[in-house]
């Protein structure tokens, strides 16, 4: 008998149950050996899918049956992400969010991380775990990842005066 490999299923929505044409899925990070780190590296890491008429993608023959994270981009739509993902578990139902009115560059947090060499990190998370705006500070903020150029964009939902994050990648200290 062959040996089935892996497939994970999704749909990608609005919040109001709308198909999104055209998303990009990306598989981020995979869990590793017996589930105690998750790593840039696998072979799934970085792969995409896009979404069909439907807002329905697929994953065909992933490397194993690890846990997954990854986001889902959509232009006119927040960056949404996914985390600890079984494709045996059924469909994945994303629902994406408007992004914000406006372009309020004053509002977009961006950088590049770069490793010792000066060489550009691509596919580092960008954690964001403290927000400060003009009441006070607060946990929660959002995430990013950085592209192959080692850059990353992040805009908050509100108005802030600045942030606290961490940078995750596979093969680097925090």
């Amino acid at each position: 008998n062959p040996v089935l490999e892996p497939t994970l299923r999704g749909m990608v929505s609005t919040t109001n149950s709308v198909p999104i044409t055209n998303a990009t899925v990306s598989i981020k990070r995979v869990l590793a050996g017996r589930g105690a780190v998750y790593v840039f590296d696998a072979p799934d890491c970085n792969r995409q899918a896009m979404t069909k008429a439907d807002g329905s993608f697929a994953f065909e023959g992933l490397a194993g049956e690890a846990k997954l994270e990854g986001v889902v981009t959509a232009p006119g739509f927040e960056l949404q992400g996914f985390w600890r993902v079984e494709p045996a578990a059924g469909p994945l139902q994303i629902k994406m969010l408007p992004a914000p009115a406006g372009d309020n560059s004053q509002q977009t947090v961006l950088g590049r991380v770069l490793n010792a060499d000066g060489k550009p990190v691509g596919g580092a998370k960008i954690q964001v775990h403290t927000l400060h705006t003009e009441r006070d500070w607060h946990s929660g903020g959002g995430f990013a990842y950085t592209d192959q150029q080692g850059q990353f964009a992040y805009r908050p939902r509100e108005n802030i005066i600045a942030c606290d994050f961490t940078i995750e990648a596979n093969g680097y200290v925090p």
